[in-house]
């Protein structure tokens, strides 16, 4: 398995400096690869592509950075152009798969722009390592604390360029951990806004992870940064400024502690219960296709379930617990408690009827029946019934549909 540690470089960060010099010269290396590779392919030429390396390793923007790193930078850029490439193959035989035509890789700006700058192993001091414990990159004064234990997980050490602050991320790796074997013990997630997770099992009660806090977040920052855009078009005919790449920083940073606590809340649940599998309700390109009011489809939007979804798979194969991905048409509504059969979106020639509707944004009614139930409970139990259709062949009775806020 492979997992990241990162290290946040503000700009008041001792190594602030020279995360900056490192990703521009970078910059100025990726550039002129991009040129070479460029001219080739007007061209038709792939020689500078293929033996991108020899071209570059005269130039004197590659003698600015020691030469592994410099050929990590040159790697990178070939594996753009040949990402571009595959798409653009793709693109030819089935557009349907794509929002808009694949694009050749851009020039960073001569100025502003960085780029990645990429340490491997080799550039990585061992004998530090052994001694302190941290990570010292070759021919720099940068030198930190790690909590990786064996020098020889390590993969590589990256030094990415974000907004105003640059993140070192160190990229190592795990033995998998073995499954814990299928008990018949199973989860379910439906991913929301106001609730950010509603958590359902055949064997626990139901539990939702509040995602008011995300919301609040997300407008917060919504308002001030329209707030501030507004005032800079006017004065100084701009859209960013120092003030506002600080509150976006600001806005991320809290969103990615809340989705992390949040996914490690819920896999210590499925710990403690023995969970053997949780299944996670995802549809392809949701955001893209939401059909909400523009009100709650900025909500949607904003909040990044993806990553969400990608913390919570990775924290569940580190404790040995599967992880399913499942499609969810329907599933809100179906009814869980009459066992509606809930077909797949687009598979199906007459449009279903089901035993209930939603009578309020948070409530699910079945037809002509004094019987409730959470709507987002009725959306996960179905998401569940889903992906594995014999997981209540001893019926739901017995079933709490009451959830518990955490």
């Amino acid at each position: 398995m492979n997992l990241t540690e990162k290290h946040i470089i503000n700009n008041k960060h001792s190594f602030f400096k020279e995360c900056d010099t490192l990703c521009f010269n970078s910059k100025n290396i990726y550039n002129l690869s991009l040129y070479k590779v460029k001219q080739g392919f007007f061209n038709n030429d792939f020689d500078p592509l293929n033996r991108l390396f020899h071209h570059m390793k005269n130039e004197e923007c590659f003698k600015t950075l020691p030469m592994k790193i410099a050929t990590a930078t040159i790697i990178q850029t070939q594996k753009n152009f040949k990402a571009f490439f595959k798409s653009l193959k793709s693109y030819n035989i089935d557009s349907s798969k794509f929002n808009g035509r694949p694009r050749l890789p851009k020039y960073l700006d001569k100025e502003t722009g960085r780029f990645i700058t990429s340490y491997n192993y080799q550039a990585i001091s061992k004998t530090v390592f052994k001694k302190e414990h941290s990570i010292c990159l070759s021919g720099t004064n940068i030198k930190f604390y790690t909590k990786i234990d064996n020098f020889d997980n390590i993969d590589c050490v990256r030094i990415i360029p974000r907004l105003d602050y640059y993140v070192i991320e160190v990229c190592y790796s795990i033995e998998d951990v073995k499954p814990i074997r299928d008990n018949k013990r199973y989860c379910a997630i439906d991913l929301g806004i106001n609730n950010l997770a509603t958590i359902t099992s055949n064997v626990i009660n139901p539990m939702i992870i509040n995602g008011k806090p995300l919301k609040s977040i997300n407008q917060y920052y919504n308002k001030k940064i329209s707030e501030y855009k507004s005032k800079l078009e006017k004065i100084n005919k701009v859209k960013t400024s120092k003030k506002t790449r600080k509150l976006t920083n600001k806005r991320n940073n809290k969103i990615e502690d809340y989705l992390h606590k949040s996914s490690k809340k819920i896999v210590d649940i499925l710990k403690e219960n023995n969970i053997s599998k949780l299944v996670i309700g995802k549809n392809d390109n949701w955001k893209q296709n939401s059909e909400m009011n523009k009100k709650n489809n900025q909500n949607f939007a904003s909040i990044p379930h993806n990553s969400f979804i990608d913390k919570l798979v990775y924290k569940c194969e580190k404790s040995g617990i599967r992880v399913i991905l499942q499609e969810e048409s329907y599933t809100s509504k179906a009814s869980f408690l009459n066992l509606d059969f809930i077909p797949v979106y687009g598979k199906i020639t007459e449009q279903p009827v089901f035993s209930g509707y939603r009578k309020t944004r948070g409530l699910y009614k079945v037809k002509g029946e004094n019987r409730y139930i959470n709507a987002d409970v009725n959306g996960s139990y179905n998401i569940l019934r889903k992906a594995i259709p014999n997981v209540f062949t001893n019926g739901i009775e017995g079933i709490v549909v009451n959830p518990v806020l955490l």
